[in-house]
């Protein structure tokens, strides 16, 4: 069985148009769905179904934390994680499932995502963050030449879009993956209130010995951040606090550039402080 895990926080139409849409697809493996709401400032009413279980937090426990409690209630043997502001394909489970059933050596799968115009939405895959790419952002050469290799690297997007790879991370919007492998790399890692968390969640996995594979069989529709639309958390700050702790967790992938490594510290704890004296009346939770 799949146990859908989806994290609501301000995003009721996009939630009930999701659950209606997976309650009438033709999915043949067996599911229930988890929906784990942060406090949300939006009401939702979902009617009762005997496949959905609903959890409600008393604040806003943040992303990493709202999944870890919704797999501690998951009675399948796989996971399947989604936004609420997705549109999902009629076989997308099925295709994602059945990757993992004929793959042993997978361990997180994730599909193709696309934006509301149906254009490719670049964070489908990612690379770990090394040096050269956070130097090719900076000068936002990844927007300019993303074709090569060079500078298309942290988004793989000198890569074909419909060929399967393997790669680092999948987009969090939408990742399946084994219930049982939380037993040998660990929950998410609940110091990301936000952003970040996939992509270490990827990483532990692969530092396991198993891939992370971009499966564009199956695709789905992503309409980006809609929880922020009624919110008065700042996304930008939540960005760079977790990339922050990412950059730190990870510390001995730049242990050999001690100077470059304290200078991105400074940067991003400068952008941290300059966010909040800009968004004094945001919440910093």
């Amino acid at each position: 069985m799949i146990s859908i895990v989806i994290v609501n926080f301000n995003s009721s139409d996009y939630l009930k148009r999701l659950i209606n849409s997976i309650l009438t697809l033709e999915i043949k493996v067996r599911y229930e769905l988890i929906v784990i709401d942060n406090n949300s400032d939006v009401p939702f009413n979902l009617k009762p179904d005997k496949r959905i279980r609903l959890i409600y937090n008393n604040s806003n426990i943040g992303f990493a934390n709202a999944v870890n409690k919704g797999i501690s209630h998951a009675q399948g043997d796989k996971i399947l994680l989604l936004n609420p502001d997705v549109i999902i394909e009629n076989k997308t489970i099925d295709i994602l499932s059945s990757s993992l059933d004929n793959n042993p050596d997978y361990g997180v799968v994730g599909c193709k995502v696309l934006n509301k115009n149906h254009t490719y939405q670049v964070s489908s895959k990612r690379h770990f963050p090394t040096y050269d790419i956070l130097c090719t952002k900076f000068f936002r050469l990844d927007k300019i030449f993303y074709k090569t290799k060079i500078f298309g690297k942290y988004n793989y997007t000198y890569m074909k879009t419909d060929k399967v790879a393997y790669v680092d991370s999948v987009s969090g919007c939408c990742m399946m993956f084994r219930k049982n492998i939380i037993s040998k790399v660990g929950i998410f890692d609940e110091r990301f209130f936000l952003y970040f968390e996939d992509t270490d969640f990827c990483l532990r996995v692969k530092d396991k010995g198993y891939k992370i594979v971009y499966v564009p069989e199956t695709k789905i529709i992503h309409f980006k951040s809609r929880s922020f639309i009624n919110s008065n958390v700042n996304k930008n700050l939540e960005f760079f606090k977790s990339f922050y702790i990412f950059f730190d967790k990870y510390d001995k992938y730049y242990k050999n550039y001690y100077f470059v490594k304290k200078l991105f510290k400074i940067l991003i704890k400068t952008n941290i402080f300059l966010l909040k004296i800009m968004n004094p009346n945001t919440s910093y939770e």
